[in-house]
């Protein structure tokens, strides 16, 4: 049995089911060689340009860059976009996208400066001597994507290519119609072509490589068979039918194997790559450019020059349209791609991108605009026409009512969106389009669902965690409580002996306690107490002590100021009782704040708390009131004088009675009215009549005086004198009834006084 390689080499060829011959019209496009376009005012580059995610912004606004240097980052799977020509980054926003939706998406605004200075490039010397991955890490980082309008990175499909491969695919078949930009490429860049192909032979190593281009493009297929002479490749004719570009289709005319639904095609076997990106992946290994550019065909009847141009990624359509000369009243259609699988665009400021290989801008009676939708008749040319061998009308029921579970049962992943059905469709619907919306809604369903089961396998999770955290608790709880449990033995164990060791000390205190009084007392507790009373009986004791010397103290201090006095007033005192009462009252008031100065002094420091306060005042306490201490030392000497005048009334010779006559007061020993008190009594309703503030600075004057006496050293000749001068104004204005305020004043503190000892 023949093997398909032997069957391939023997130039046998396959078909596939399906498809549709419509008119190509690629001559319009291919009388000219490949132009190049000047570069335009500003250049718009999207961070994505491929399948996948777009990568991280490697400079900021402002920046200058140089040609060829790299705008963003390819982590994680994604692919760099590199700077078409040197310049300055004016803006990074977001921008209408190459898509059939148009939808904005992060734009980076390039202002070119005309000087095309390059970065440094770094092209691999000997490639073919170097190590597969060192290839594959050099198309990476230069951007390279599938340029037959897939947008896959390259640098992936060459990595998880199988070791042992049979078929190495270059596809140049380039099958729909006016489109012709690959056909031009291998027309005047076959030896580079072929220099690409040596490097992905060295890459994945297969057993033939392959390179399929439509029998109605003679003269690439010339020009590739020449440049690969003396290598194993096999340069084949195709039959020109929509759509035998398709990489499902190409594969099956080629080898006759089919890919499963879902899979790829390394899965039977196959490796295939575009003739633009076998173009691409010469130039950055070899030269060391990486992705910045690619030929664009600019057709159609609405422009005067159609052709193939060089363009930069990110040049606006406007600018290609501008050179090729639009002529707008022409053709109102503006559509990126061919006219089977392209889209129409918004407006001509859309930028190219890696995937645009054609602009087609086509007259009205050139390609008429589709009429309105007619319910479908079941006719089945849209089934005879599907190159997949789907039901294109079931497909169309279930997208267009929206049982999306139904369509992805009738495969509807595995059309590949060329249109043919669409085609040859007499009711005008659009299959397509409902096809494309449908998959867009189960991918997103797709996405959501794959988000909520990572949220369920995260909550499982979480709860597994939950769960044996719980669990390992609990077991440490056990554990710790079995610890407890062995402690508390333990320590019971313990207890024992020491309550045994308790009670035999209890019982050597008791039986001490008969024999002697006992030293310490012994609580319920069974806890031994001190015994404080024979302290509290020295205590008690030395506050007796204390006590008595502090009285013994007194009268000796006493007698001593007695004892003090000068001889001539002792001599006066004794002729004058008056002075003689003065001077006693004086000298006990002395001997008070003496004796209460020396207990103060003298009181031990454990007594202090509890010696029992003084019956009288000391003038030494902070507390006492000045003003009652003044009224209680002028009410001693209104004794004194009181005492002073009644002797004096009993022995005063007749010259002293002979002065006193005139008074016109009742005399001292008149028994009904005493003059004295009716005097004192008149004095106080007048003083009670005075202001508050006479009486606060007669106080304050009194205070002064009496405040005095203690801390000068007694003179009893003085004082005495003072005192009989002071008896004899008290005597004359108790007469008189009219003397001077301040002896009003005195008066009536001796009358308070008088009163105060009566009741005591």
């Amino acid at each position: 049995m023949e093997t398909t390689l032997n069957l391939v080499k023997l130039g046998k060829l396959w078909d596939f089911p399906g498809g549709i011959h419509p008119p190509v019209r690629k001559s319009i496009s291919t009388s000219h060689p490949i132009k190049r376009l000047p570069l335009p005012d500003h250049l718009y580059l999207p961070l994505k340009q491929h399948v996948g995610r777009g990568g991280q912004l490697l400079v900021a606004v402002g920046d200058h860059v140089l040609k060829g240097q790299a705008l963003s980052s390819g982590e994680q799977g994604a692919l760099p976009i590199h700077a078409p020509t040197s310049g300055k980054v004016e803006a990074i926003s977001d921008y209408p996208s190459a898509h059939p939706s148009a939808l904005p998406e992060t734009t980076l605004v390039l202002r070119p400066d005309g000087e095309e200075h390059w970065c440094e490039r770094n092209p691999i010397d000997t490639p073919l001597q170097q190590p597969k991955s060192v290839l594959i890490e050099k198309i990476a980082t230069s951007g390279i994507a599938g340029l037959g309008g897939a947008g896959f990175p390259a640098s992936r499909k060459l990595d998880g290519a199988p070791e042992s491969l049979e078929f190495l695919i270059i596809n140049g078949a380039e099958c729909e119609p006016y489109i012709s930009c690959d056909d031009m490429l291998m027309r005047e860049h076959a030896e580079e072509l072929a220099t690409g192909i040596e490097l992905l032979v060295h890459i994945l190593n297969p057993a033939m490589v392959l390179v399929g281009i439509e029998d109605d493009k003679p003269e690439a297929i010339e020009a590739m068979a020449k440049a690969t002479e003396g290598l194993n490749v096999l340069v084949k004719a195709i039959p020109t039918k929509y759509p035998s570009g398709g990489e499902k289709q190409l594969i099956q005319l080629l080898t006759g194997r089919e890919v499963p639904t879902g899979g790829l095609p390394y899965q039977c076997g196959v490796v295939m790559h575009n003739i633009g990106t076998t173009y691409a992946i010469k130039r950055a290994i070899c030269d060391g450019e990486p992705l910045l550019e690619r030929v664009v065909t600019v057709t159609g009847e609405a422009v005067e020059q159609p052709g193939n141009y060089w363009a930069h990624f990110g040049t606006p359509v406007r600018h290609l349209l501008e050179h090729a000369g639009y002529k707008s009243k022409h053709g109102r259609r503006i559509i990126m791609g061919g006219p089977m699988m392209g889209f129409t665009l918004p407006h001509a400021n859309i930028p190219l991108v890696k995937i645009s290989n054609c602009i087609l801008v086509p007259s009205e009676q050139e390609l008429p605009m589709a009429g309105q939708e007619m319910p479908c008749i079941r006719c089945g040319q849209c089934a005879e026409a599907c190159p997949a061998s789907l039901l294109p009308q079931q497909l169309y029921w279930y997208s267009a009512h929206k049982e999306l579970e139904k369509a992805r049962e009738y495969k509807l992943f595995d059309c590949i969106e060329c249109g043919a059905c669409a085609y040859v469709c007499p009711s005008e619907i659009p299959l397509v389009h409902y096809y494309r919306r449908a998959k867009s809604e189960l991918r997103q369903q797709d996405a959501e669902a794959l988000k909520s089961d990572r949220a369920k396998q995260r909550f499982e999770a979480r709860n597994e965690r939950l769960e044996q955290a719980k669990l390992e608790r609990e077991a440490r709880h056990r554990e710790a409580v079995a610890k407890r449990q062995a402690a508390v033995a333990n320590r019971g164990s313990q207890n024992q002996g020491a309550q045994e060791a308790v009670a035999a000390a209890m019982a050597r205190v008791k039986a001490q306690q008969s024999d002697q009084p006992p030293a310490a007392i012994i609580d319920e507790q069974g806890n031994l107490q001190p015994d404080n009373q024979a302290a509290i009986e020295a205590r008690a004791k030395r506050k007796e002590e204390a006590a008595k010397r502090r009285a013994e103290k007194a009268a000796a201090k006493a007698k001593q100021m007695e004892a003090e006095s000068p001889t001539s007033d002792s001599l006066a005192s004794a002729k004058d009782p008056r002075k003689a009462a003065v001077a006693a009252a004086v000298a006990r008031a002395k001997a008070k704040a003496e004796a209460k100065k020396a207990q103060s002094a003298e009181t031990p420091d454990e007594e202090t708390s509890v010696t029992e306060p003084s019956p009288e005042p000391s003038a030494d306490t902070p507390d006492v009131d000045p003003r009652k201490a003044a009224v209680a030392a002028a009410v001693a000497r209104a004794k004194a004088k009181a005492e002073a005048k009644k002797a004096q009334g009993a022995e005063t010779p007749d010259n002293e009675a002979s002065v006193a006559k005139p008074s016109s007061e009742p005399s001292a020993d008149t028994t009904d009215v005493d003059p004295r008190k009716a005097a004192v009594a008149a004095a106080v309703a007048r003083a009670k009549a005075k202001a508050e503030q006479k009486r606060r600075e007669a106080a304050e004057s009194t205070s002064d005086q009496t405040e005095q006496e203690p801390k000068t050293q007694p003179a009893p000749a003085p004082v005495a004198n003072e005192n009989a001068a002071d008896a004899k104004k008290a005597a004359i204005a108790a007469a008189v009834a009219k003397a001077k305020q301040k002896a009003m004043e005195r008066q009536a503190a001796a009358k308070s006084e008088d009163s105060s000892e009566e009741d005591a």
